[in-house]
């Protein structure tokens, strides 16, 4: 009976060290860094922010703007990690018409 328990702790105790990590949600990270300035579909422009929907920036500019901030808009690369940047450009990429 020990042996089944010792056992069932050690495949509990593996798969918990096997799990895949959540990938960040980039509507999420929109909804909480962004919409405020921008609109929930982007097509806001809060004190000169710009219009989200009417980019055509590359995404590394994209990227580098939302990381270093410009203007009005603030730096992010304090307060999000680079795969929730990469996930929040994607979304951001979905207002694009």
């Amino acid at each position: 009976m020990k042996n089944y328990l010792v056992i069932l702790l050690i495949v509990c105790a593996a798969s918990s060290a096997f799990q895949v990590p959540e990938q960040p949600d980039g509507k999420k990270l929109y909804e909480t860094h962004c919409l405020r300035c921008h609109g929930a579909d982007g097509s806001k422009s809060f004190f000169g922010s710009g219009k989200l929907i009417q980019s055509r920036l590359n995404d590394e500019t994209v990227a580098l703007i939302i990381r270093n901030g410009k203007r009005i808009m603030p730096s992010f690369k304090k307060t999000l990690t680079e795969p929730e940047i990469k996930a929040l450009l994607t979304y951001i990429k979905s207002f694009r018409k």
